[in-house]
């Protein structure tokens, strides 16, 4: 349980947490205060100690992600590359642009100069090597720009699907920027990303804004919009 490994982390004065998931593809981390890092942090932490040593690589990641990655890459001196979901779009797009390092939203790491897959192994690896490089992962995880994600999974017939991801790009149209795997919504204050599943009948929504309140707001806004069209 995470929680639990959180709590240990602290009293024991690690230095890192680590779980897996049961396929062991997939690895979570905890940092030295037992806080719970999420995937976006995981990028950002690794994507420096990546760009240490390949400065000026890109560096992958999914269109579901943060988007402070996109500043904090470009400050880390890196170029920052969108794919869409899923591992296989992911390593097509490391192999595009040549990039070292590459993730998606789920929590899987790949490394090229490794293997052309989710490889939580290395991402162990490669997170020990930049807590000995730039520190504490509390300092570094305080040093990250600070924003709130919100995340959704709203029921959806399989068949609704292209509907209403319609309905929602014109009900927002004045914000509304459609890429390859869904929509993203742009405003003054926060972002909403909305896209359908390919494995399960639901949409996904993250909304993430620098105010907690905001980002909470834009969730059910939107969300509320696409349940009241599935169930009309």
């Amino acid at each position: 349980d995470i929680i639990d490994l959180m709590e240990l982390t602290r009293i024991n004065g690690a230095d890192l947490g680590i779980a897996t998931d049961i396929n062991g593809d997939r690895v979570k981390f905890v940092t030295d205060e037992g806080v719970y890092m999420e995937v976006d942090q995981v990028i950002a932490i690794i994507s420096k100690y990546i760009q240490s040593a390949h400065p000026g690589s890109a560096i992958v990641y999914t269109v579901d992600s943060s988007n402070r990655l996109e500043n904090i890459i470009k400050e880390q001196g890196g170029v920052p590359e969108q794919s869409q979901s899923g591992t296989l779009r992911v390593i097509s797009k490391m192999k595009e642009t040549s990039a070292p390092f590459g993730a998606n939203g789920s929590g899987g790491y790949i490394f090229a100069n490794h293997q052309y897959c989710r490889d939580p192994g290395m991402a162990i690896v490669k997170m020990l090597c930049a807590i000995a490089k730039n520190g504490p992962l509390s300092v570094q995880m305080s040093e990250l720009p600070r924003y709130t994600v919100e995340r959704r999974d709203i029921d959806c017939p399989e068949g609704m699907k292209d509907a209403v991801m319609d309905m929602i790009s014109e009900l927002h149209a004045m914000y509304a920027v459609k890429c390859a795997d869904g929509v993203h919504f742009k405003m003054d204050d926060g972002t909403v990303f909305i896209r359908p599943s390919g494995t399960d009948h639901k949409i996904r929504l993250m909304a993430e804004s620098s105010d907690i309140d905001t980002a909470k707001e834009l969730a059910d806004t939107f969300s509320d919009d696409i349940e009241r069209y599935i169930n009309t």
